[in-house]
């Protein structure tokens, strides 16, 4: 949570997510993520009981920089 906080302190961001990688599945997921409205039907509960955030790995801007390695900052999005 302290990594997320302060990288978007450092950006200046308005919202912030951290997505790590699950190699079993493919797939990127958070658990410690900002929900804005609109949000909420992405967000699952998991089997432990935590709140998380799952798609695919090449999917969308999180599976772009996943699968590149680049970062992107989206102005305005």
């Amino acid at each position: 949570m302290k990594v997320m906080n302060f990288a978007q302190k450092l950006t200046n961001a308005d919202r912030a997510s951290l997505f790590l990688v699950d190699q079993k599945t493919n797939e990127l997921y958070a658990r410690i993520f900002d929900v804005g409205t609109g949000d909420e039907e992405h967000v699952k509960i998991n089997e432990d009981g935590h709140k998380e955030i799952r798609f695919p790995a090449g999917k969308g801007i999180g599976g772009y920089v996943a699968s590149t390695g680049q970062g992107l900052n989206i102005e305005d999005a």
